[in-house]
């Protein structure tokens, strides 16, 4: 599987399959940390294309863990990166809910005010990470 994504010339369905897989898995406890670091370096390499690095950033905030969310920052912080990408990285973020994420997330909204999809996301990742963080939703 980290073969599949170490290259970018693989076919994309095969690299898709290999992200799942390794979604798989991480649920099943199996190496937990190569498939963070997997999908991460998948994530970087831009030669992979938007469509494919997407997915890795769908994938990585389905792991819902916290390890991902250095390199999910770091691409969300690069505005010369897709803005597909750079939305399904504050998707990620916010389903993680780490709170070290809340200040990129706010300085996103800050900056990319004009790019709607990017600073919407941004907002109901950072909404969502605070209600989580808050204790309300046991009220709720």
């Amino acid at each position: 599987l980290q073969q599949a994504l170490a290259s970018p010339s693989e076919p994309v369905g095969k690299r898709m399959r290999a992200a799942y897989f390794l979604r798989q898995a991480y649920e099943n406890n199996q190496n937990q940390s190569v498939v963070v670091e997997t999908l991460g370096q998948g994530l970087l390499e831009k030669e992979h294309g938007s469509l494919m690095r997407h997915e890795f950033g769908y994938v990585m905030g389905q792991l819902r863990d916290e390890r991902c969310c250095e390199v999910l920052e770091r691409v969300l912080g690069d505005e010369t990166d897709c803005t597909m990408v750079r939305h399904e990285t504050a998707e990620a973020l916010g389903a993680i809910g780490a709170k070290r994420s809340i200040p990129v997330l706010e300085e996103t909204i800050a900056r990319f005010q004009n790019v709607p999809e990017l600073a919407e996301t941004c907002q109901i990742a950072l909404d969502y990470i605070q209600w989580n963080s808050s204790g309300k939703k046991e009220e709720e």
